[in-house]
């Protein structure tokens, strides 16, 4: 029983190190643990494998934190994280890289699925409409959002079908970031494909 209970409780502390406490999902260490993990795989088997990532920053997101608070900042990441989770399905993982920074890995480096997933991941943040009803639930009161001051996201997409270590998906985190990079110098709120 004592063995059970330091096993279960060494399980916990693990999980809690790998995850990000605030949404739920991977962080950078469960992220780089988990392409460990596919790496092994992929070494046993003596391939190489398809893989895009998608390098996701929030737009608009110290708009909210400054306006309505940190709990309020707080529901974006998970509502984000949530819609990221949706859209990524059992096609590969999410996890939160950083502040309002999130990776999608997918096990696919075909572009017309990849801008579906863009597509998706737009199009059910429109849907939620700035999240002003759940922003109104928790603060108990109307809010005023202007288009421009919606939460959205920028993404940079980078893939290879030649993935076989873990230096291959570096490169293709940097690949996404420099993309991200150019569109949040530009024009924001949109995808761009290596």
């Amino acid at each position: 029983e004592a063995y059970e209970k330091v096993h279960e409780m060494n399980t916990k502390l693990y999980q809690s190190a790998i995850t990000d406490q605030l949404t739920g999902i991977y962080n950078r260490k469960g992220f780089y643990m988990r392409i460990e993990e596919i790496m092994e795989r992929i070494k046993k088997r003596k391939q190489k494998q398809s893989f895009a990532l998608m390098f996701i920053d929030l737009d608009n997101f110290k708009g909210y934190n400054d306006t309505f608070g940190h709990d309020v900042g707080d529901l974006i990441l998970k509502e984000m994280a949530e819609i990221f989770k949706e859209v990524c399905g059992k096609e590969g993982f999410v996890s939160r890289y950083g502040g309002d920074e999130f990776i999608v890995l997918v096990n696919d480096n075909k572009r017309e699925s990849l801008e579906e997933k863009a597509k998706q991941i737009y199009a059910k943040i429109a849907e939620k409409n700035g999240f002003r009803a759940e922003i109104e639930e928790k603060l108990g009161r109307t809010i005023e959002l202007s288009e421009s001051q919606k939460i959205s996201c920028s993404i940079g997409i980078a893939g290879s079908d030649e993935v076989q270590e873990e230096e291959d998906i570096n490169r293709l985190i940097k690949q996404a970031d420099a993309l991200l990079y150019t569109i949040k110098t530009t024009s924001k709120g949109r995808y761009t494909f290596m």
